[in-house]
């Protein structure tokens, strides 16, 4: 669960850098020197520019040089990707690219531009530059895939002469945990400054304290683990995120089992009673099968160690699940004896539930 929850976390800021990437034409090449820039509230930044011979300097708002990159590598074309050491391009904070066959200097000024997501009502709100044009972007991936995943939702949007924006997308979006949702503000010369919110959600590791997720980039939550709904609280903890990553990983007091309840305030809805989440692991005749029980009528996913490793499937009326491996990896496969299986299961809100199950002997 732990290094599920990291890899989420750490791959945000890669993933908007790919889909910003990703959506830039290579430039033409020209006599002079041409280069827009991509930046994120993360190390890295991104872009496109017709000269292979640049630089990079991260100025404070004052112009003091705070660091300097004397190459960026192409990736692709005409397309660059770099990563600062130690700062972050933060609002108010000047990226500034020089060519060596160039006397041109390319300077772009990161905005203001701040971003709320609320999963229980589906509204997006922040603050930018006043009387400017933003875009809106939600991502959603699968059960068994963590980053770069597609994109489901845009909308333009604009921020009035106080600099507000917002939109409800109560009629048109359910949002989840984990989905993701970025807003990208866009200067004239086409520098865009993009930041990136996970929808709060909670990893919940049944047989252990453990629990992971993201909440917003200022928020402080408080989670309760209760004996059952409305019952005694057994153990309480509070959470800030983690400088970039969003993320959060701490351990109950108390066991996480079926008919224990998680509230949190993350999010209006994060409020989540155990189910029995028993898994068996056993040979009907020549096949392997797992039978697993979780939530009714919701996407579980199944991860081993094979070359295949991984199944989404749903559970019935009665939460449960069952798998032949055979029938997956092929006739007489077995699972090593002493490794795990992981089973994920997806509550409607947005938030999971994880079970770690050895292989019997």
């Amino acid at each position: 669960m732990r290094s599920w929850g990291r890899w989420r976390a750490v791959m945000t800021a890669a993933w908007i850098s790919v889909l910003a990437v990703g959506s830039l034409a290579t430039g033409v090449q020209a006599a002079s020197f041409q280069l827009t820039f991509q930046a994120f509230a993360s190390p890295c930044i991104s872009g496109v520019s017709n000269r292979h011979d640049i630089g990079v300097e991260l100025l404070s708002s004052h112009g003091t040089v705070l660091e300097t990159l004397d190459s960026v590598a192409f990736v692709a074309g005409d397309q660059f990707r770099a990563c600062f050491a130690r700062h972050v391009p933060l609002p108010g904070r000047v990226l500034l690219a020089t060519s060596l066959t160039s006397p041109r200097q390319v300077r772009f000024r990161v905005p203001r531009l701040t971003l709320s997501v609320d999963r229980a009502t589906d509204q997006v709100t922040g603050r930018s530059t006043p009387d400017h044009a933003l875009t809106l972007h939600v991502s959603r991936c699968p059960l068994s895939q963590w980053y770069d995943c597609p994109v489901v939702l845009t909308r333009h949007l604009a921020t009035n002469a106080g600099g507000s924006y917002g939109r409800d997308l109560t009629a048109t979006f359910d949002l989840r945990g984990h989905d993701l949702v970025s807003v990208t503000w866009t200067s004239a010369a086409g520098n865009t400054w993009t930041t990136v919110q996970d929808v709060p959600y909670m990893y919940l590791h049944i047989g252990t304290g453990g629990v992971i997720g993201a909440i917003q980039d200022t928020q402080r939550a408080t989670f309760r683990l209760k004996r059952r709904p409305g019952g005694t609280v057994l153990s309480t903890r509070t959470v800030n995120r983690e400088v970039y990553l969003q993320s959060y990983e701490f351990t109950f007091g108390a066991t996480l089992r079926a008919g224990r309840q998680v509230v949190s305030d993350l999010a209006g809805d994060a409020r989540l009673t155990i189910p029995d989440t028993t898994t068996t692991i056993g040979l009907a005749g020549a096949d392997q099968v797992i039978h697993t029980r979780c939530l009714p009528l919701r996407r579980i996913g199944i991860f081993w160690s094979g070359a295949q490793g991984v199944v989404v499937t749903s559970t019935d009326s009665h939460g449960r699940a069952s798998v032949n491996l055979s029938s997956i990896e092929g006739l007489g496969f077995r699972l090593p004896p002493s490794s795990s299986v992981q089973i994920l299961c997806s509550t409607r809100a947005g938030d999971y539930i994880y079970r770690s199950v050895a292989v019997p002997s």
